[in-house]
């Protein structure tokens, strides 16, 4: 499960604004809490059974870090560098090899914040959001729908990633949340894994955005 990209698709550079200051989350046991990010902070849990990994608590150059946490951690910083975000952290859910999901919480430059964006223009982004993502993970024919998720816009996207320029490539098992917050951020909720485990990997998935809290 390395070399796919995970990244934010998200590029706002008309919005670009001033930063805030940020401390980062605390994570105890499976909960995962920052109150300085959005208006009153947010806090999610990682489902039952599996194991968070934060990229910016280990040494990665430790042997005890696998290739697939190594890739990931690097990959998304050099994602996030050039999609105007003034702060952001990743962590990642694992259950074993079978399948992990990404949790990504970016804090945009954006004046005004989303509130300065209308409903139609909110629909419209999202929607390009949507295209843009099913390139990403190269399954154009994936489902999508915008929906509600507590209060909040999001965006659903469910296919398969394959890798490009590979040949013989395995697909994986893709499902993802985009989540709109309150203020300037947003929210990447990612599934990857075996192909066998999809059913199990979307319920988890879908367990960890309904855990998901913005205050």
């Amino acid at each position: 499960m390395k070399g796919f990209y995970w990244g934010a698709c998200l590029l706002l550079p008309a919005f670009v604004g001033g930063c805030s200051s940020y401390r980062p989350a605390v994570v105890s046991n499976r909960a995962i809490s920052n109150p300085t990010v959005g208006w009153n902070g947010y806090s999610v849990q990682a489902p039952d059974g599996m194991t968070i990994f934060n990229p910016e608590t280990v040494d990665l150059d430790s042997a005890h870090v696998s290739d697939f946490q190594r890739w990931y951690a690097e990959e998304d910083r050099r994602a996030s560098a050039g999609w105007y975000i003034v702060y952001t952290e990743r962590f990642l859910f694992e259950s074993g090899d079978d399948y992990a999901i990404g949790f990504m919480s970016d804090t945009y430059g954006l004046t005004g914040g989303w509130a300065s964006i209308t409903s139609v223009q909110m629909q419209y982004f999202l929607q390009k959001l949507a295209n843009h993502k099913k390139v990403a993970i190269n399954d154009t024919q994936s489902f999508s729908e915008i929906l509600d998720l507590n209060g909040q816009r999001a965006l659903h996207v469910s296919g398969e990633c394959r890798p490009y320029f590979r040949k013989n490539a395995v697909p994986l098992a893709y499902e993802g949340y985009f989540v709109v917050g309150k203020l300037r951020e947003v929210f990447w909720i990612e599934g990857f894994g075996k192909m066998e485990f999809r059913d199990e990997m979307k319920a988890k998935v879908r367990q960890t955005v309904e855990s998901l809290r913005l205050n």
